[in-house]
């Protein structure tokens, strides 16, 4: 039991996925940028924090 990982790596990634999708969809996100370079897409926003009162 020592040697053995609690969590799987990939649902790990899956659940930080989703919780950035909660915080797009929630409108903590404002001011999105896109550029596109070739095959490269550039994102750039200014993010509310989730704690009020904190960067304020």
């Amino acid at each position: 039991m020592i040697l053995k990982k609690a969590y799987d790596g990939d649902k790990m990634r899956a659940f930080r996925a989703l919780y950035g999708k909660n915080y797009v969809e929630s409108g903590w996100l404002e001011d999105v940028w896109h550029c596109k370079e070739g095959d490269l897409h550039f994102m750039k926003a200014t993010v509310s924090p989730s704690q009020p009162g904190v960067g304020r």
